[in-house]
């Protein structure tokens, strides 16, 4: 493996420090060319640093990805991603249609993501004293035996609780205060 995801962390502590205090938001958008290395980086950048993966690849035409010939195969390999996409969270995040409902649900959706995590997490660290070991697990949790086609079941499990909580939550059962 190359050094860009060590070249990537110092890029992006080096923002957020010098973004301190200042109306900044501290995220990226990542973009290049199919088949850079985008989702390698990421990956490799959560074996050292906690990353909460989502992948919103759109839903095949028939729903299932079945390739007639190893041609095929590559393909849409190529065309969805890897992993397999978080179908749960890209639907979910396409039910909003006008613009409160749809902060209202984003804001329930990232609210639930941080409390979910916070759970997941504080399980995890009754058996991990150390936090680089909690990271690795974490990690190890949201990609083993993941494939092209789908996520794996802890991480289909923790967004069915994430996706949950949100329609929970933006259906009018609490109240979510949106900052802009």
């Amino acid at each position: 493996m190359g050094e860009a995801h060590k070249c990537l962390y110092k890029v992006m502590k080096k923002h957020w420090e010098k973004a301190e205090g200042t109306a900044y938001g501290r995220f990226l958008s990542i973009v290049q060319s199919s088949g850079t290395g985008k989702s390698r980086m990421i990956d490799e950048l959560s074996k050292e640093h906690l990353v909460v993966p989502i992948n919103l690849w759109p839903r095949h035409e028939t729903g299932e990805l079945t390739p007639l010939s190893n041609l095929e195969s590559i393909i849409i390999t190529h065309f969805t991603g890897f992993p397999g996409a978080d179908h749960n969270v890209r639907e979910l995040l396409n039910e909003g249609t006008e613009p409160n409902p749809v902060y209202t649900l984003y804001a329930a959706f990232f609210t639930a993501l941080f409390q979910e995590l916070k759970v997941q997490l504080g399980k995890l660290k009754k058996k991990e004293k150390n936090t680089k070991n909690l990271t690795a697990r974490f990690y190890s949790l949201m990609t083993q035996n993941q494939n092209y086609s789908e996520p794996n079941q802890y991480r289909k499990m923790f967004y069915d609780k994430v996706c949950q909580e949100s329609r929970r939550v933006s259906n009018g059962n609490h109240t979510v205060i949106w900052c802009s």
